[in-house]
């Protein structure tokens, strides 16, 4: 590998992770906006003596979060699998997975708790 080919992959590499922080950053800020705007309202409300407008709370999704990351680890361990020829490569792709399940037993379990 010549120096020019070294040089552009680690340019490649800082790119890809800087791109990776910047969305993440990105993100972040705006949910902090978007908070800060809310208890702008709230406390404007409170000082006029208004009825505060709480949001409602979502209800989080876990199944489709379960099944996102369970097939996202199956896919990674059948690719680690298949690229490292051994199945040893392929422990890596049993973390998402287990994720994946998690997220799944904890949906099930608050349907459960809805129906009681």
């Amino acid at each position: 590998m010549s120096s020019i080919e070294g040089y552009m992959i680690m340019v490649n590499a800082i790119g890809a992770y800087t791109m990776v922080i910047l969305v993440v950053f990105i993100g972040l800020w705006m949910g902090y906006k978007k908070r800060s705007l809310l208890s702008k309202e709230i406390i404007s409300a409170i000082e006029k003596g208004a009825d505060i407008p709480f949001p409602e709370q979502k209800k989080r999704n876990y199944q489709n979060l379960g099944l996102i990351w369970t097939l996202v680890g199956l896919a990674f361990t059948i690719a680690l699998w298949f690229s490292s020829k051994a199945i040893e490569g392929a422990v890596w792709g049993l973390l998402p997975f287990a994720l994946g399940i998690a997220f799944l037993l904890i949906h099930r379990s608050q349907e459960k708790e809805d129906k009681e």
